[in-house]
């Protein structure tokens, strides 16, 4: 997350607190995450997919700079490992099983998104899942607000938006392969805004796809 973009989301989570998973949340769990595993989230936010995640039995850890957001969870949900970091940022992890990022990778910057999935690629081993869901460049969003570095626009928070051909190209390099990648809206319909989104889901494989 952008510094000057932490505010926004402090005040953001201490007006609006949603329980409920996302769809993506109960999309990964349904297709992919049936047996429990030992789960990394980039950017938790409200702690909603941390929390069900959890509730089904996964051990999880969330990380958020919204120091706010983490305070929250932690009243609501006090067994749930949830901590103040910068996922870009991460030391090193062991036994981690799968990485889950939703709606964050389209929050920060190329070179964050870059730091954080190298990081996956490091800490995964083969088989380990890497699961994302963001914003794209075919999004209505798209070129609303001062832009800002490519692909990237300012409204009254940052969003950079993802090329998916270019997501998935990233993913190949650090040694993954894709095991459903399909961009579209309908995914997370919510207040009248229904966005384009990319999910892809990959296993790290030192296989070529």
């Amino acid at each position: 997350m952008r510094p000057d973009d932490r505010e926004f989301w402090n005040e953001f989570y201490r007006r609006s607190f949603i329980a409920n998973p996302s769809p993506f949340a109960e999309f990964c769990q349904e297709h992919y995450l049936s047996q429990p595993r030992r789960i990394v989230e980039f950017g938790s936010g409200s702690g909603r997919d941390l929390h069900f995640f959890y509730e089904n039995g996964h051990d999880i850890t969330g990380f958020d700079t919204c120091a706010e957001a983490v305070a929250h969870v932690g009243c609501e949900w006090p067994d749930i490992d949830y901590r103040v970091g910068d996922f870009s940022q991460l030391g090193p992890l062991t036994g981690i099983e799968a990485v889950y990022s939703r709606w964050t990778m389209h929050a920060v910057d190329e070179t964050s998104e870059q730091r954080a999935m190298s990081w996956a690629s490091r800490t995964l081993a083969d088989g380990g899942l890497m699961m994302i869901e963001a914003r794209t460049i075919n999004d209505h969003l798209y070129g609303v607000g001062k832009k800002v570095g490519k692909n990237a626009f300012y409204t009254d928070h940052y969003r950079r938006f993802i090329d998916p051909d270019g997501m998935a190209h990233s993913l190949r390099k650090l040694g993954f392969r894709a095991l459903y990648q399909v961009e579209s809206d309908g995914f997370s319909v919510y207040n009248g805004d229904n966005p384009v989104l990319l999910r892809i889901v990959a296993e790290k494989s030192h296989a070529v796809w």
